[in-house]
């Protein structure tokens, strides 16, 4: 599929089939193939969300937090109401240590998804951050 791919965007460079590449690219765990193309993508598009939400999700995979942090952030001024970006947001937070940032991403994420299946996992992370948050204050 991945050649098919590639001379669909050469024919036709939009948005929408280098945001697909890019796609194509990250499912076959290339990664600079897939950052380059979602790159392409907000090049054409700066509002496309899911190509920086999809950034957002390959640097925070790779460890890269404060770039994903960076992709996450720009897509939620974008769109503040996506809750995926407030999802990710948090996990991304608590792995800088921002804790109070990562208890308000994912109190966000709540309050827009209020009966989600991986709620009971985002209220356990508020627990959690809660707790670090109280040890932090004590030291």
């Amino acid at each position: 599929a991945l050649p098919i791919y590639q001379r669909i965007v050469e024919l036709y460079p939009t948005s929408l089939n280098y945001f697909n590449l890019a796609n194509a690219f990250d499912n076959l765990k290339q990664k600079e193939m897939a950052i380059e193309n979602y790159l392409n993508c907000l090049i054409l598009d700066p509002r496309e969300i899911k190509a920086y939400l999809n950034l957002g999700i390959i640097y925070h995979r790779s460890g890269e937090h404060k770039k994903a942090k960076e992709y996450l952030t720009k897509g939620v001024k974008i769109d503040p109401e996506w809750p995926n970006f407030h999802y990710f947001l948090g996990y991304v937070y608590k792995d800088l240590e921002e804790f109070a940032a990562a208890e308000a991403a994912f109190r966000k994420y709540l309050e827009l998804v209020p009966a989600d299946a991986d709620n009971q996992r985002i209220k356990s992370n508020l627990a959690w951050l809660q707790q670090q948050m109280k040890q932090r204050s004590k030291e």
